[in-house]
């Protein structure tokens, strides 16, 4: 189970920093709120996908989407954005970050209800 998850986490932390290479460096702290509203999705969908193991579970959510998504990384750009007096940037990283986060969530949560209903509609 460690390991499994250990390599789910690495394979997050790799594609976090693919990410952020292929955003590039902004103002805005972009990579951050993609990876974020993308790890806010992806595990809404994993948790709500009811035959997935409960070690596959783990391994994503914890291992995959542990790794790839940052609090940390949030809020040291959020407190850097306020030292630096970039309130309006600061305002939209957090609105969008947490009301995004949860209309991510909300789609994830949708598609696997989807997922299960499509399953089900073809095992008939």
């Amino acid at each position: 189970m460690y390991f499994r998850i250990g390599l789910c986490g690495a394979l997050g932390a790799v594609c976090r920093y693919a990410v952020s290479c292929w955003v590039g460096a902004h103002p805005f702290p972009l990579s951050t709120l993609a990876v974020n509203l993308a790890g806010c999705f992806a595990l809404a969908l994993v948790s709500g996908l009811p035959r997935l193991s409960p070690a596959a579970r783990s391994a994503i959510g914890t291992g995959f989407v542990g790794a790839f998504t940052t609090f940390s990384t949030f809020s040291r750009e959020n407190a850097a954005l306020l030292l630096e007096q970039h309130y309006v940037l600061l305002a939209l990283n957090l609105a969008v970050s947490l009301l995004g986060g949860l209309l991510a969530a909300r789609a994830g949560l949708r598609c696997a209800q989807a997922l299960c209903a499509r399953a089900r509609e073809e095992l008939r």
